[in-house]
Order: structure tokens, then C-alpha cells, then sequence
């Protein structure tokens, strides 16, 4: 696992203020036996990598690895607000997503979905144009992966590309996530995170959905991002098509997951089935939201990294 340093640019005003989100420390896995010819960006979770501790980077370096054995480099482009991108304040680390949230719940996830989409795209015109500096080939195909939260902006990560940048994506990994944020229950948040962080409660989340509710019928916030949060319809396009996102998809989900329930994921799953998607595969593990022995990190890892090299 090595390091480099992305300078994006912040679009969303009220993130103008937070310069880690400007210039910030992404990781990359790049030990393939040649110039990789795959690269899959990945996108975390809520919680994690606060304070940039190397713990946090645990799922990541086991997916990499796995990946680096097929031939496939992979990048963390971590999202606003974790592991470098955190914000410091009197020497101590401040939880960062939590703050934003207190702050207003547009900051994370309306602010996040537009920050994305802009550091994908730099990372791309990066990638572009030195690939040797991360191991790539002069031609390379392009994967998006995210989890639990990052699952949700890897979707918009992707169809940002497809649509600004008119790229083929090789593959989209969303695990332990779905689209339509509303669905999600406020008492599962608040019981999942009672022992990690007891401030994301019943309240603090129901004043995040009210707060989005001020930016729902603004002409800035764009079709995809409303889908993503509460399922609108897409004009002419009722449901994101991910038959045009990625040539394949896949939808991990765990069958123990507290915050994406078995409900939410099987409603996902029928709605793409009764549109006979035939690019989505659908894998259901004995997961828990957050792994609580290492097959729940070493065996979703070992399934993606075949699934993307496919």
C-alpha cells in the first residue's frame, strides 16, 4: 500500500471552508507482475478512516491484495470529511462526519455527491495522463467500488463518468449499500452506531433528512442525486439504468446487515429483477454491517476481485 496526493477542486461553496478537501492523501495497491491494465477506484464507508488510522484501511488492503493478484491496480479515493480528508482541530481529530451532520446534513451527503463526482473525474485526467506512476498500461479499463455509504456515491461516481466523460466502466461493486437513503430506519442507525459514536442518533438523523428536505426542489441538486436519496423518478427514466452505467454489476449484500436490512436489499433486488437487468448479479453473504471476524473481510474481497477480473 503506497500513497499519493490528489489536488481536486471544491464546487459545493459551503466546502470551501474544510481545505482538506482540496488537497488530500489517497492510497493505492499497485504490486501487479506487469502495468496493470485494470484499475478499480474505491469509495468507503461512513465511519471510517477518521483520524487517517491504519486500521481503518483494513478492508481496503484486503480487497487491493486481492485485486493486485488478479493484475488489477486499486485506489481509495476516500470521500469528504475521512481518513486525510478529516478535519483537525486543536491537535485532536474531530469526527468529522458527525460534525458536518450537526452542521447541516446537506454538508455530507449533497456536498459529499458533488465533490465526488469532481475527484473521480480528477482522478481519472490523472490517471490518464501518467499511468506508469500507478502501474497502469497506456490503456486501462475502469471499476468502481463502494461500501455502505461509499456504496451510494460510487453510483454517482460511475454515472458521472458515463455521462461527462462518455467512458465504458468495466465493472460497479456496491456492498453493504443501496440507493434511497429515506428508506433507511432511524432506530437502526441510532442502535448500530449506540457503541461507535452515540451522537448519530434517532434525532440526528431525522434533522439530516429534514434539512435535505431544503435542497429537494432546488434547480442545483441533479435527478441522479435525488434518486439516489429518496427515489424520484428520472424524468423519462423511472430507475437508474445500470445497464448503462457498467458493463456488470454487482450487489453485495449481508444477511445480517443492521443499517441496509434484508427488506431494503430485497426490494432493491426485485425492482432490478422485474426489469431483467442482465448485467446484475446479486451475491448475498452471512455479513454483518461492519465485519466482526475476518470473513467478512477476506471473503467479500476474494468475490469482487474475481468478479472484476472477469
Amino acid at each position: 500500500m503506497e500513497s499519493f496526493t490528489l489536488t481536486s477542486k471544491v464546487l459545493y461553496k459551503a466546502l470551501e471552508a474544510y481545505p482538506n478537501n482540496h488537497e488530500f492523501e489517497c492510497k493505492i495497491w499497485k504490486n501487479t507482475p506487469a502495468p496493470a491494465k485494470h484499475v478499480v477506484i474505491m469509495f468507503n464507508g461512513f465511519f471510517e478512516g477518521i483520524g487517517n488510522k491504519n486500521s481503518a484501511y483494513l478492508r481496503y488492503k484486503q480487497i487491493g491484495e486481492e485485486l493486485n493478484e488478479k493484475g488489477i491496480t486499486a485506489i481509495l479515493l476516500p470521500l469528504p470529511f475521512h481518513f486525510g480528508r478529516s478535519i483537525i482541530g486543536d491537535g485532536h481529530d474531530i469526527v468529522s462526519p458527525i460534525s458536518r451532520l450537526r452542521e447541516h446534513g446537506s454538508y455530507l451527503y449533497f456536498g459529499g455527491n458533488t465533490q465526488v463526482k469532481t475527484d473521480v473525474e480528477v482522478l481519472y485526467h490523472e490517471l490518464k495522463k501518467e499511468p506508469s506512476r500507478f502501474n497502469l498500461a497506456g490503456e486501462f479499463d475502469i471499476s468502481i467500488l463502494g461500501y455502505s455509504i461509499g456504496g451510494v456515491f460510487a453510483i454517482a461516481a460511475a454515472k458521472h463518468l458515463i455521462d461527462t466523460l462518455e467512458l465504458e466502466l468495466n465493472s460497479l461493486v456496491v456492498m453493504l449499500s443501496a440507493w434511497k437513503i429515506q428508506d433507511i430506519d432511524v432506530g437502526s442507525v441510532a442502535s448500530f452506531f449506540r457503541n461507535i459514536e452515540p451522537e448519530l442518533n434517532e434525532e440526528t438523523w431525522e434533522t439530516m433528512m429534514h434539512e435535505l428536505e431544503s435542497i429537494r426542489d432546488l434547480e442545483s441538486t441533479d435527478a441522479v442525486f435525488k434518486e439516489l436519496i429518496w427515489g424520484e423518478d428520472l424524468g423519462s427514466n423511472p430507475e437508474l439504468n445500470f445497464e448503462q452505467i457498467a458493463k456488470k454489476v454487482l450487489f453485495i449484500d449481508g444477511q445480517m446487515d443492521e443499517i441496509f436490512t434484508q427488506n431494503i436489499m430485497r426490494e432493491r433486488r426485485d425492482t432490478l429483477l422485474r426489469r431483467n437487468l442482465e448485467n446484475c448479479t446479486f451475491l448475498s453473504l452471512p455479513l454483518h454491517h461492519a465485519p466482526t471476524n475476518s470473513f467478512g473481510l477476506k471473503t467479500p474481497a476474494k468475490y469482487i476481485a474475481t468478479f472484476c477480473a472477469l
